[in-house]
């Protein structure tokens, strides 16, 4: 029996593995780990392959479920150069490692000390980082970094120094990074917003919960007709208020004597986790605008110190309100783009779906197979404990988006 072992896994949960890979130029297809082959009747190794694929998910997904929550991580942002040229396109979101060498970039000249310099004076380690002029990622790590250099300027109690001042930059450099917006066709969240609203009951809004910065969600989600409730009223400045998530959109049923209620479609809650780039504290309050004083913003930068962060206005609230929603019945979580080494997060949803059995959730990511990461290695031992959990490696912005194995798209929606 012909086998592979370069097969990349394209889906598994408890009772199936479904793999392709290519040798010799010939793409080859793989269920449990066994080539499938052409059949007699007409049917291709690779439609056998995708229906196969269809049919899995769809026992996940026919389910009417009660709630629906969809988390969008980093990866969700990245879109690829092309369909030829799978790395990301620096115009839209960036991998870590992508901001990191932004920063190492920006840093150089005479106007700023050089992150090597940076390193040295904060006490980061200095074994070598830097390979033929970009950062080598697997000894640099930037949320160690940026947890080092707040450390520091803690310690030397004096916001006018150099090192708060790059501690700064740095930030202004993320920041920068992240201002792109979401009207780009290239951007498929719309088209998943109405494949998972069409599946969940009138009644409920569609949970979105994003450590994001970015505005793609809700540029998006305005784009196709989704009225967006992000905590903010409606006031000329937006203050936040975490009780209007409380609130849903309803009218009666007109001309006709009854209590009966209309649920208004297509409203989504948005949980910003980690705040936005269009989140700003001013004057005690925390609002939404355009612009703003950039050592305002409302964002959780990347750090270890992150978690503590977490346990502030309003961030609490918005992640009371996501662990909440993970602890409620026939509940589908859908992650996209989500990595799972954010601890805290990871280890929230892991806990829910050891507590909550009627929570199933569907991890989809460009790789399902990611080293060195205790979370996700966790939540696929939990798979065939629990058998509510199944992996997808497609990512949402690629020309094999997501979307065409979770459900056709009704192009009228959009």
């Amino acid at each position: 029996m012909e086998e592979s072992k370069l097969q990349e896994r394209v889906y598994f949960d408890r009772d199936i593995e479904l793999g392709q890979d290519i040798i010799d130029g010939t793409e080859k297809f793989y269920l449990n780990k066994e080539v499938i082959k052409d059949d007699d009747v007409g049917l291709s190794a690779k439609q056998k392959f995708e229906s196969k694929l269809k049919a899995s998910l769809s026992r996940m997904l026919s389910q009417k479920y009660q709630n629906i929550i969809i988390l969008f991580g980093a990866g969700a942002s990245v879109v690829p150069t092309s369909n030829i040229n799978p790395r990301p396109d620096p115009k839209y979101g960036k991998v870590v490692s992508m901001l990191a060498n932004d920063v190492l970039n920006q840093l150089k000249g005479t106007k700023y000390y050089t992150l090597n310099r940076l390193a040295e004076l904060i006490k980061y380690p200095t074994e070598e980082f830097i390979d033929s002029g970009k950062i080598n990622d697997k000894i640099f790590n930037l949320e160690k970094f940026i947890s080092e250099l707040q450390m520091a300027v803690a310690l030397k109690n004096n916001p006018r120094t150099k090192l708060a001042k790059y501690l700064e930059k740095i930030k202004e450099i993320i920041t920068e990074n992240v201002k792109y917006g979401g009207t780009s066709s290239k951007f498929k969240h719309a088209q998943l917003l109405n494949l998972m609203n069409a599946r969940i009951n009138r009644e409920q809004k569609l949970c979105v919960v994003t450590t994001n910065y970015d505005t793609v969600i809700e540029d998006q989600a305005i784009d196709t007709g989704f009225l967006v409730i992000d905590g903010f009223n409606y006031s000329r400045f937006p203050e936040f208020d975490d009780d209007l998530f409380e609130w849903n959109f309803v009218k009666s049923v007109p001309f006709v004597s009854t209590n009966e209620l209309i649920y208004k479609d297509k409203v989504l809650d948005l949980l910003k986790i980690h705040g936005s780039i269009d989140w700003f504290q001013r004057n005690g309050k925390i609002i939404r605008a355009k612009n703003g004083e950039n050592t305002n913003r409302v964002m959780i930068f990347p750090s270890s110190n992150k978690y503590m962060q977490s346990y502030q206005d309003p961030y609490f609230e918005l992640m009371s309100r996501f662990q909440s929603k993970l602890k409620q019945p026939n509940t589908l979580l859908l992650t996209v783009g989500f990595s799972f080494s954010d601890n805290h997060i990871a280890q929230m949803i892991i806990q829910a779906l050891k507590h909550n059995t009627s929570l199933n959730c569907l991890v989809t990511d460009y790789n399902i197979s990611p080293q060195n990461n205790e979370n996700f290695d966790e939540l696929v031992k939990l798979k065939d404990k629990l058998g509510t959990i199944a992996f997808l490696g497609k990512s949402l912005n690629s020309q094999d988006s997501l979307v065409k194995y979770l459900g056709e798209n009704d192009d009228e929606n959009r």
